[in-house]
């Protein structure tokens, strides 16, 4: 009976939460459920945010997603199981308590938000990392290269002129283990070339995603976040409406965010006349583009690529009365030596040329920008620094800025 009683307990308070919008992810499913049971008396001690005895291979297999909760389930799937069937989850906690410790939200920094570091800063020196690949050891080493920010890009997706995103438990975790580390930390989102069909069903939705954007960033005190990082590749087929739509969603932001705001463009074919006068910062990302192949490229046409896009960039933010420009995104992918096809999506250069076009960059741009963000991993784990040459030598220019 008291069982009886403890799940009928236990689905009313999954029905509250979900009512007032509360439940979001398989960490906090597990945690209200677990708790519930009474579970968590069986899990190991935490230090710092870490459960003991968690090994370094645990740590980063729950970084990356790469592995499931109670009967197989993960992401919201976790919290029906667990009402549906209470003793299995008991069971899986008992049988993995290392693993249960990491649904409650602990994580490396720990789930309570951790103030941002005290530091204004002047040049940003950053690496990108996508929100479902990266763990704290590429934290620690984004700190070694001399980075004195990191660019978390959270879980997103573009369908039917709607965007949706996901903001893992985990995430949250991992800004506080970036201050921990005297780290700011920037969110930012990019959807370049994504057709718009329905542009006022595309502003509805664009209104919802920064405000659940700048709750999240206000919520995780973050340095300043970026939602639209090619604002103009989005609207490629309605430039006219940019201006007043950038507006519109700044307003927005800062009724719920008190951080840096910035938004980002691509692509100088693009321009309209747009402004963007109130944002605190413009990004502009910055590839290689050519069509004879990477050799050619480093020797005669990067003054004409880095050069001509960020020039653009500042003209841009000189219109929109903003001081802060910074290259946002950029990287190489590093898969082999030719160029099947002239874009960077599919440019396909040696590690070694990788870091010849990062040597470049830094000495073309370096001066005329007040920040730069190299890819340390990517999606595709082909477009990132991590363990090649290029390393090397974004931590040297990073020593010198």
């Amino acid at each position: 009976m008291k069982f009886q009683k403890g799940i009928a307990h236990l689905v009313v308070i999954i029905v509250i939460l979900v009512l007032i919008g509360m439940v979001g992810g398989v960490a906090y499913y597990g945690k209200q459920v677990f708790q519930q049971l009474g579970i968590f008396k069986h899990l190991p001690t935490t230090n710092g945010g870490i459960p003991s005895g968690v090994s370094p291979e645990l740590m980063k297999k729950f970084s990356s997603g790469g592995f499931s909760g109670p009967g197989g389930c993960s992401g919201p799937d976790c919290e029906k199981v667990c009402s549906k069937d209470p003793k299995i989850c008991q069971e899986w906690c008992e049988k993995n308590p290392q693993m249960c410790a990491m649904f409650m939200g602990g994580g490396p920094g720990g789930s309570a938000a951790v103030e941002s570091p005290t530091t204004t800063i002047t040049f940003a020196k950053t690496v990108n990392f996508n929100a479902d690949q990266f763990t704290e050891q590429d934290i620690s080493k984004a700190k070694e290269l001399g980075a004195n920010m990191v660019t978390i890009w959270p879980g997103r997706s573009f369908k039917d002129d709607e965007y949706t995103f996901s903001f893992p438990e985990r995430l949250a975790p991992m800004i506080n283990f970036a201050h921990k580390n005297g780290l700011q930390v920037e969110l930012r989102s990019s959807f370049g070339g994504e057709q718009i069909t329905n542009y006022e069903k595309f502003r509805t939705n664009a209104i919802k995603h920064v405000a659940e954007f700048a709750k999240f960033a206000q919520k995780s005190k973050v340095y300043r976040i970026v939602p639209f990082g090619e604002i103009d590749n989005n609207l490629m087929n309605h430039c006219s409406n940019l201006t007043a739509l950038s507006k519109e969603l700044l307003h927005v932001m800062r009724k719920h965010y008190s951080g840096q705001i910035g938004t980002g463009v691509a692509a100088p074919w693009r321009d309209c006349g747009f402004n963007f006068e109130g944002y605190d910062y413009l990004t502009v990302s910055v590839y290689p583009q050519t069509q004879t192949g990477m050799d050619v490229w480093l020797t005669n046409e990067p003054e004409i690529n880095l050069n001509s896009v960020t020039d653009w960039a500042r003209t841009v933010a000189d219109r929109s009365n903003i001081k802060i420009l910074h290259i946002g995104e950029t990287g190489i992918q590093n898969i082999g030596e030719k160029d099947p096809s002239g874009f960077f999506q599919t440019v396909a250069v040696s590690k070694e040329k990788e870091a010849e076009f990062y040597e470049k960059l830094f000495e073309l741009v370096s001066d005329k920008v007040n920040g730069v963000s190299a890819f340390y991993n990517s999606r595709t784990g082909f477009l990132g620094i991590n363990g090649d040459p290029a390393e090397e030598v974004v931590k040297q220019w990073y020593s010198k800025l």
